[in-house]
């Protein structure tokens, strides 16, 4: 009933219902990112955040959960991106020999 009240964008209808499913059952963790999903829609990302991180604690091997929360810490500025670093170092250039002028003779190399 959540999700189609959620589908619905009727958001405080949703929350009524996920918070009676966390009543009936405190380790339903489809409820918590329900919670999570009606206050990310309603940008209270804050709010969201928590309700991802307690479903993802009820069910840590969701890595779609992960990666949302990842997104949504990096929206909300609290995650950053790494820069990559360059795993290779720079090549010296090599000390050029100057070139003879044009039309001279190339000198002879010893025996």
């Amino acid at each position: 009933m959540g999700n189609k009240a959620l589908a619905n964008k009727s958001f405080d209808l949703a929350l009524d219902y996920y918070n009676s499913a966390i009543d009936d059952k405190d380790d339903c963790w489809q409820a918590y990112v329900g919670l999570g999903n009606c206050y990310y829609f309603q940008k209270k990302y804050k709010d969201s955040l928590k309700n991802y991180e307690k479903a993802l604690k009820i069910n840590p091997n969701n890595g779609e959960l992960v990666k949302f929360i990842q997104f949504l810490k990096t929206k909300m500025g609290l995650y950053s991106i790494p820069t990559p670093v360059p795993t290779w170092t720079p090549i010296p250039v090599p000390t050029l020999v100057p070139l003879p002028p044009l039309g001279s003779t190339p000198p002879i190399a010893p025996r």
